[in-house]
């Protein structure tokens, strides 16, 4: 398990892990003020701790957990409010609340996207199922729950 912990006005980020083989617990702290930009949106670990992805603005920087060197750049439509990791850690994806969008992006694969536009419906929240080959979204007032098959709605930017 792993448990990350930021504060919107710290410069840290805190995060422990149990490893289960020696039975101990690892704890980190990554600073992110050596950051070059300003980090004001969610920060989120992958679940097997390779990656770190924050958001900045309509910007989500992968990096690598050990390093911090970025490994990828995706851009949004609008700001990012909510990020979440796939449970096997190639795929995340973002909540666009104000366009009732998401995004999601394969971290080996960056020639490959998805995107899921709820409409007038609205958007209320969205996460991976847990085989990570599906999106789950909800629509505002939970008036609709929509499954999308991930790997069928991933198509090359620029391309059908």
């Amino acid at each position: 398990a792993i448990v990350s912990l930021h504060y919107p006005q710290s410069t840290y980020l805190l995060t422990v892990r149990f490893c289960s083989c020696q039975k101990i617990l690892l704890a980190s702290c990554v600073s992110l003020a050596s950051c070059r930009y300003k980090q004001s949106g969610p920060v989120a670990w992958s679940p097997d701790g390779k990656y770190i992805a924050v958001a900045v603005g309509y910007r989500l920087v992968i990096r690598e957990s050990e390093s911090l060197e970025v490994l990828q750049l995706f851009s949004c439509l609008d700001k990012i409010e909510q990020i979440a990791w796939a449970p096997n850690s190639t795929c995340i994806l973002c909540c666009l609340y104000k366009r009732s969008i998401v995004q999601a992006w394969n971290v080996e694969m960056p020639d490959w996207s998805c995107k899921i536009d709820e409409g007038p419906a609205g958007l209320s929240y969205a996460r991976w199922s847990p085989d990570g080959l599906h999106i789950l979204t909800t629509a505002s007032f939970n008036i609709r729950m929509t499954v999308g098959f991930a790997i069928a709605l991933r198509r090359k930017v620029g391309g059908l």
